[in-house]
């Protein structure tokens, strides 16, 4: 039996669109419309698993999925603990942290997921009223958040 993983490359699911595994991240990704616009989805085979076998690949899919069904019951109260959160941090950044949350949430967009076994992480952008910054919240598998942060993504 040889020590090398036997990966699978590339597979085409009904909701994630067709996924190419990446060695270097140990993950799948793709590009699916979602929530009105092309998010970015990094597909993990588990926590700290970074040799996955092709059976904990289609299960990390499998897992992805259920997320991907759950996401947009929850999604928009997670926008919205994400948009206190910017507008919080905005006055640390020396950005006008004025706007209320309705407006804020409004303009965040999500950019990209990222999908594990033990939960998941969406990350946020808001082009019109805070450029160069992203908020990340990230979830255990039920959703409940564990924590919010905001970090600067100039150049991204």
């Amino acid at each position: 039996m040889s020590d090398t993983p036997e990966y699978i490359y590339k597979f085409v699911d009904h909701t994630l669109g067709e996924l190419e595994w990446h060695e270097e991240d140990s993950c799948w990704e793709t590009k699916i419309p979602l929530l009105g616009h092309s998010v970015c989805v990094d597909v993990y085979a588990g926590d700290g698993i970074t040799d996955p076998s092709s059976a904990q690949q289609l299960e990390a899919i499998a897992t992805a999925n259920r997320y991907l069904r759950e996401l947009p019951l929850v999604e928009q109260n997670l926008r919205l603990r994400a948009a206190w959160e910017i507008l919080e941090a905005a006055k640390n950044y020396g950005l006008n942290g004025s706007h209320n949350p309705s407006e804020c949430t409004s303009d965040m967009r999500l950019h990209s997921l990222s999908l594990h076994e033990g939960g998941l992480a969406l990350h946020y952008r808001s082009p019109g009223l805070f450029p160069g910054l992203t908020t990340t919240v990230y979830c255990r598998k039920d959703f409940s958040c564990t924590s919010i942060e905001v970090y600067e993504t100039h150049g991204l």
